[in-house]
């Protein structure tokens, strides 16, 4: 589960000698305690927005002279809290996630002279594309 950052109150993370209550498992354990409810209105907002204008050309799409794919990011959301019923239920906070990322694909294709040949040849052209989703 992930937690917004605006929403989370206290982490610890234990690693090595961390006690019995979490298991035997060797290596860490993250918890993770969120903010509660209160009968006052409260809240805040953020936009995270990243674009393809400052990122490098992958180094395939690069080489094979493509132009960069585009890429958006956008994580946006608040942290609005108050009751629903005053010392028993609250509401808190919402976070979206818009991600649209480049993809850069080589793959093997036979040409055209392969296709006509009879399945055992191996001649193949090299294909690249480059696109995003």
């Amino acid at each position: 589960m992930i937690v917004s950052v605006d929403a989370m109150r206290e982490f610890r993370i234990q690693t090595s000698s961390f006690a019995l209550e979490f298991g035997r498992t060797p290596g860490g354990q993250v918890s993770i305690i969120t903010r509660s409810g209160t009968n006052a209105f409260h809240g805040t907002l953020f936009e995270y927005f990243r674009n393809n204008g400052l990122d490098a050309n992958d180094w395939f799409a690069n080489y094979h002279g493509l132009p960069k794919p585009a890429e958006r990011q956008n994580d946006f959301g608040g942290v609005f809290g108050g009751p629903l019923l005053k010392d028993k239920t609250f509401f808190f906070s919402y976070e979206g996630l818009r991600l649209r990322l480049p993809i850069t694909q080589e793959t093997d294709v036979p040409d055209t002279a392969s296709r006509s040949q009879p399945h055992s040849a191996c001649v193949r052209a090299r294909h690249v594309c480059s696109g995003g989703r």
